[in-house]
């Protein structure tokens, strides 16, 4: 229930307290169920969803990182470049050119 609460929402603001409602349990306990569960904090476990849902976007479409860091969630492209560098290890930018390139084989110009 709270997983598909947190795919619907990524392109607006979740609180931990939504969350916690969506199956009735104090955000407390929430939290640490939630971490238990899936060994991530809820905020952790949606920031994680969003650079991925980020990642598929990056690789479906031309649409710049400024777009796709709004229809992912983010603030802002900024925000979107910090949290893709903690998952990937590196910039969204460099990580779209070298996905490009290993499906063409050809070097990708950026």
């Amino acid at each position: 229930m709270v997983i598909a609460l947190i795919e619907e929402s990524f392109g607006r603001p979740l609180s931990g307290d939504e969350m916690a409602a969506s199956v009735g349990l104090s955000k407390g306990a929430f939290h640490r169920a939630f971490k238990a569960t899936f060994g991530l904090t809820p905020f952790r476990y949606l920031t994680r969803k969003r650079v991925e849902a980020a990642a598929r976007l990056m690789l479906a479409t031309n649409l710049n990182l400024g777009a796709i860091a709004a229809d992912a969630g983010f603030y802002d492209q900024a925000h979107l470049c910090r949290q893709f560098r903690k998952v990937f290890g590196e910039s969204p930018d460099r990580w779209r050119r070298r996905q490009r390139e290993r499906c063409t084989g050809q070097r990708v110009s950026g």
